[in-house]
């Protein structure tokens, strides 16, 4: 079955589907207090506060939307989250462009590192 589009779900099932897995993706990747403060805005956002995010089971109906938002790499993710956060009612464009420019520079600067 394919995955119902993100746009297609309610505002809280968005919040609670998407913001765990944008979270630990991100974080995952870089923690820096830079990072942290991109993530902690977008959770205000959504009035949501950094780590009280459940992580509970997704209903049958998107468990496989779930696991397809995290099988993506973290760019798809973010490119994914900003075509649906406007149909929401969340205005996360702004950040979510600056945290992937952040994780771009982060990613730069490692592979110069090696």
């Amino acid at each position: 079955p394919r995955p119902t589009p993100l746009r297609a779900i309610t505002k809280s099932e968005w919040v609670a589907l998407v913001m765990p897995i944008l979270e630990s993706r991100v974080l995952s990747l870089d923690s820096s207090p830079e990072t942290t403060a991109l993530v902690e805005q977008m959770l205000q956002v959504c009035d949501l506060e950094l780590g009280s995010l459940s992580k509970s089971v997704a209903p049958q109906g998107q468990r496989m939307l779930m696991l397809t938002l995290r099988a993506m790499s973290v760019r798809a993710l973010i490119a994914s989250v900003q075509r649906s956060c406007v149909a929401h009612g969340f205005e996360l464009d702004g950040l979510l462009e600056a945290l992937l420019l952040k994780l771009k520079l982060r990613a730069g600067v490692l592979a110069a590192e090696a």
